[in-house]
């Protein structure tokens, strides 16, 4: 934990890391957005420029699983992470390390498939069917999410194979090598793939909209080429309609896949991506600003 130690040590770890390998990064575990953190009295000093690179990007995931929960709106969402974007230093955005999963919280599966916190076994409970299907379908529309966001994505271990378990020390189990749940190990490599050959995943500018419906909208923008991504918060088809000037030809960059007219279909806790030049003009979106 960054907030346990003095500005002045971590500054000194910093000059030590950096004598040893000069592209060496330094990142902090800071639970809250770490640019305005106060820990005992004092306002800490991790972006003024000689301590953190970059954090664990824990607000990143309480807003992600309040959208998979549905505990927060859309709109809600995107205003908490902007709201990082505006507070942190480029570097410090881009460099986040963006996690869904974590060593000190219950694990992600069991959280999504909302397993009782009191009077269980928690040594041994898991979910059933019903509820670690529904788990499964959240925690991949969130993978999406995490592989097309600004930042570093980290997957914790286990996370991609179905492991469950509530917090320390169930939730550091053993990898289940040899019974790895394969259809969401597919779904993983499938959109970690993606997000490795997708410049415009690395390196674009992220521009968020604002809107009234069920779906939370954002664009990823580089070199000419838009990236336009849905993901519906609902668990009822939601058609997408009207989104550009003109019909055009555009491109599943995860399916490759060409996609044609005006309107996608999103499923159920589903997602889609459209690759084309082409930016948004959906009478129902609004944009909150182009960030970095």
């Amino acid at each position: 934990m960054a907030d346990e130690l003095p500005d002045d040590f971590i500054v000194e770890i910093k000059k030590a890391l950096l004598e040893e390998k000069e592209d060496a990064v330094l990142i902090g575990e800071v639970w809250e957005d770490a640019s305005n953190k106060v820990a005992y009295d004092q306002l800490r000093q991790y972006f003024w420029g000689d301590e953190l690179d970059a954090v664990m990007n824990y607000p990143f995931r309480e807003a992600l699983l309040d959208f998979a929960l549905e505990k927060a709106s859309p709109t809600n969402v995107l205003q908490r992470l902007l709201s990082l974007c505006e507070n942190y230093p480029a570097q410090q955005w881009l460099g986040n390390m963006n996690l869904i999963g974590s060593h000190d919280r219950t694990r992600i599966l069991t959280r999504l498939g909302e397993a009782p916190n009191h009077h269980v076994d928690k040594e041994n409970f898991i979910l059933d069917e019903e509820s670690y299907a529904k788990a499964k379908k959240r925690l991949v529309q969130l993978c999406a999410i995490q592989m097309s966001f600004p930042g570093v994505p980290c997957i914790y271990y286990g996370d991609e194979a179905g492991v469950q378990g509530y917090e320390d020390p169930h939730n550091r189990k053993t990898y289940p090598w040899g019974n790895e749940d394969q259809e969401l190990l597919s779904d993983f490599r499938n959109l970690t793939a993606l997000r490795d050959r997708e410049d415009v995943f690395k390196r674009g500018k992220w521009l968020p909209y604002q809107s009234d419906t069920e779906v939370l909208v954002y664009s990823r923008y580089f070199d000419g080429i838009y990236i336009h991504c849905f993901f519906n918060q609902k668990d009822h088809d939601y058609p997408l309609e009207g989104l550009f000037e003109k019909e055009l030809n555009a491109l599943d960059p995860l399916t490759k896949k060409t996609i044609s007219g005006n309107q996608v279909l999103l499923k159920p806790k589903g997602y889609a991506f459209i690759k084309t030049s082409a930016p948004l003009k959906a009478n129902w979106l609004k944009p909150m600003g182009p960030v970095y």
